[in-house]
Order: C-alpha cells, then sequence, then structure tokens
C-alpha cells in the first residue's frame, strides 16, 4: 500500500459579505449553508461587562448524514467567550441530510461569526472573487489562511499513523483502487473532521478516513506559535502480486 502526502489548499475561506443573522436579512445565508434550524449565538454577557463590544469567531463545522453537526473546530477566536457563544449556537443547527445518506464525502463548512453590541453578524463563505477583493481593504474580513504540514515550524508527519487495512470483500474480489482524504490537525495534534475527497469505491474511501481519524501529530507550530493545520493524504490499496 502506497502512501503521499498531497497538499490541501490553504486558503479555506476568503472572506464575505456581511448579514444580519435576524430577521429576513438571514434568508440567503441560511440558505446557502444548507441550514433546516437555525439558532443565534448569544453575545457572551461577561464581554458587555467588560466593554469589548465586537469579536470574530471562525469555525469548521462537519455534519453526519442526517445534517446533526458532528465536529466543531475553532479556528481562529478574539476570545476565548466568543468561541464558546459560537460553538454553543452551531451545536443546535440542523443542515439538510446528506443524499443517501452518505456523509463521508461532506467537505467540513468553515464560516465566521462577527459578535457586535448591535448583534451578532454572520459572515457568509459564499462569495465571488470580485466581492473578496472589493472587501480586502476592511482588514475584518481578511481570509482564513490554514497551512499544511509542509508550512509548519518545522514542517513534520504524523508521529502516529497506522496505514488502512484492504477491505476484506475488495481483497476477495481482487478489486484494486486508491483514496484522497482531507482532515484539519488541532493545536494538540489531534485529527479532526477526516472526510474522502475522492475513491475508487466507498469501501477504500471509508477504510482511509477511518485509520487517518486515529493518527497523531506532533502539536502544529506556525511562527512560533501554536495554529491549526490541513493537509490530505493519498492511498493506493493494491494486492501482493
Amino acid at each position: 500500500m502506497k502512501l503521499t502526502s498531497l497538499i490541501l489548499g490553504v486558503v479555506l475561506l476568503a472572506s464575505a459579505a456581511v448579514t444580519i443573522v435576524s430577521g429576513s436579512d438571514n434568508e440567503s445565508s441560511i440558505q446557502g449553508l444548507h441550514l433546516v434550524k437555525f439558532v443565534e449565538p448569544d453575545f457572551p454577557t461577561q464581554l458587555q461587562t467588560l466593554g469589548i463590544p465586537v469579536g470574530d469567531v471562525t469555525l469548521a463545522v462537519s455534519r453526519d448524514s442526517s445534517g446533526t453537526p458532528s465536529d466543531i473546530l475553532t479556528i481562529e477566536s478574539t476570545h476565548e467567550l466568543f468561541a464558546v457563544a459560537a460553538v454553543t449556537a452551531v451545536q443546535q443547527w440542523r443542515f439538510t441530510p446528506s443524499e443517501a445518506g452518505n456523509s463521508l464525502q461532506t467537505t467540513p463548512v468553515v464560516l465566521r461569526i462577527r459578535f457586535s453590541m448591535q448583534g451578532v453578524v454572520f459572515l457568509d463563505p459564499t462569495i465571488t472573487t470580485a466581492e473578496s477583493n472589493a472587501l480586502q481593504s476592511n482588514p475584518n474580513n481578511r481570509p482564513v489562511l490554514i497551512p499544511n504540514l509542509q508550512m509548519l515550524d518545522p514542517a513534520h508527519q504524523p508521529v502516529v499513523a497506522k496505514m488502512p487495512v484492504y477491505p476484506q470483500l475488495m481483497a476477495a474480489r481482487g478489486v484494486e483502487g486508491e483514496a484522497r482524504v482531507a482532515f484539519y490537525i488541532d493545536r494538540e495534534g489531534k485529527v479532526r473532521m477526516p472526510h474522502v475527497v475522492a475513491a475508487t469505491t466507498p469501501e477504500f474511501g471509508t477504510a482511509a478516513m477511518v485509520a487517518v481519524a486515529d493518527w497523531r501529530f506532533a502539536p502544529p507550530r506556525k511562527n512560533n506559535g501554536p495554529t491549526i493545520a490541513a493537509d490530505s493524504w493519498s492511498f493506493e490499496f493494491k494486492r501482493n502480486h
């Protein structure tokens, strides 16, 4: 079985037009995310008393085949309490169930939520290039850049990396193939939200994703500080001839 590291695109969220998370103005954002249930985050009372009027949280959200969030990863946050409020709300969201009950190839959603004393502002991750360029003058709308393994200090490989098990059914039939799995690495080095990007059969995709879910890395660091990382790996399933 051959293992090759592939580079995952690092710009996961360009920026977004601002939409208020209340009333009819929020409809386009909810539709863009395919939400069937939306709960608005609450502005943390403690931060109001501290005189902190605004804050941003960027999240990656994976969901299961029923549309329920299965994992929520905080990529960035201007304050921990904003992150807690955002995660608490998103845990209650419900997305449209995946087709045929299959969530293997459901890419995690990346979104940014902005809190302000005037209300919670939701930044829709679906934005055109022209809109993105127009917003770059505002530092609050900067792109979310997540390094891959080759960009870390230093670039590193997994410290625990059990290879996928060749599916018995595929082996018995003499079927060969490949699968590619993308994933995040949190600040502790744990793999989060592994998902199948491509696979010649669902069985190979499942085997690769299950294996990668148990991988561990050294805590990722960039510019001498902890960070979230992202990458994807490709696996080939070949019989021993």
